[in-house]
């Protein structure tokens, strides 16, 4: 009865030891198939791996050891916390950044989250405990950051972005099908384009280098209508906002330019301070402007504004 060895060292493992046949020492059997490497990092957790060339099988295996799948290294890492007392951070805290990267990878292959694969609530749990999930680098120095996503709320970026605006408080994707799984899987939410816009763009309007500014500003012009879908309040924001760009570098409020499409308006205004840089000039950007305020109608205003920048130019003139 295998069982009355419960107390003696008879399981054998890869780093030359023998164990107790207990499921809470955290014993992974391995398959063969494992990668050494992977294999190193569970050991270094403190975890212990049963030697796959001695080729032992008994049918009370499973009541001391945990498979070498997802669910039964979670359970391994879950079983030793308990036994040890130790919390997750403590057990990884000697964990290379490049062992976290490869047990993210491990855990995160689309494999384990097929239909045939149904996971515990409580093994999504370990996982979303685990510091093994990289934040965003985007000034891209070789210090990587890994963070459990328990302890705070974290966010996907939305697609196709500038790398530069993805700052702190966003993971750190390979793939889509990773995606699928933080967002579906393990409930990180992807934020919507309109919120990362308002927060990484607009709300840092003169922080941002001129030309990432003026890049962003006319990818939100360009998806106004879908991003006021999002976020309704997102035009009112912009038409009380100076990020319009003029020839003479200054930034304006969409209500205080003038369309240049207009004949009459080019003929009475300054061409320097009257209207949007050549960036903000396309159709597609000044149809958008126009729905914030950009003018399109000579108003007893332009002929007032006309006569000022005519006044101010014969006041630079010497005598």
């Amino acid at each position: 009865e295998f069982s009355l060895f419960d107390d003696w060292p008879i399981i054998p493992t890869i780093d030359g030891f023998m164990c107790r046949a207990k499921k809470s020492l955290g014993i992974v059997k391995s398959d063969g198939n494992l990668p050494q490497t992977l294999e190193k990092i569970l050991v270094e957790v403190g975890c212990r791996v049963m030697r796959f060339d001695l080729q032992i099988n008994h049918e009370f295996l499973p009541n001391c050891v945990h498979l070498p799948n997802l669910q039964g290294i979670l359970d391994a890492i879950s079983s030793l916390s308990v036994y040890s007392g130790h919390t997750y951070d403590k057990m990884f805290s000697n964990i290379s950044n490049k062992q976290r990267s490869e047990l993210r990878d491990f855990f995160l292959d689309m494999k384990w989250y097929r239909e045939s694969h149904h996971l515990r609530e409580n093994n999504l749990q370990v996982l979303k405990s685990l510091p093994i999930f990289e934040l965003f680098n985007p000034s891209g120095c070789s210090d990587k950051t890994f963070v459990d996503l328990v302890s705070r709320k974290w966010f996907i970026p939305p697609s196709n972005v500038d790398e530069s605006l993805i700052g702190e408080y966003f993971l750190y994707t390979q793939s889509n099908e990773e995606i699928e799984i933080l967002a579906r899987i393990l409930n990180v939410e992807k934020m919507k384009r309109a919120t990362f816009f308002r927060f990484r763009v607009i709300n840092r309007i003169g922080e941002l280098k001129s030309d990432i500014r003026n890049k962003s500003m006319t990818t939100i012009l360009k998806e106004l209508p879908l991003l006021c879908l999002q976020d309704s309040s997102l035009k009112d924001l912009l038409r009380d906002l100076a990020f319009i760009p003029t020839s003479n570098g200054d930034l304006q409020f969409p209500k205080n330019l003038y369309d240049p499409r207009i004949e009459e308006f080019k003929s009475l205004l300054d061409r320097e301070e009257s209207f949007p840089s050549e960036e903000f000039r396309s159709d597609e950007i000044l149809d958008a402007l126009q729905t914030l305020g950009l003018q399109t109608v000579v108003s007893p205003e332009t002929v007032l504004r006309s006569a000022r920048q005519v006044e101010m130019l014969q006041e630079q003139i010497p005598d």
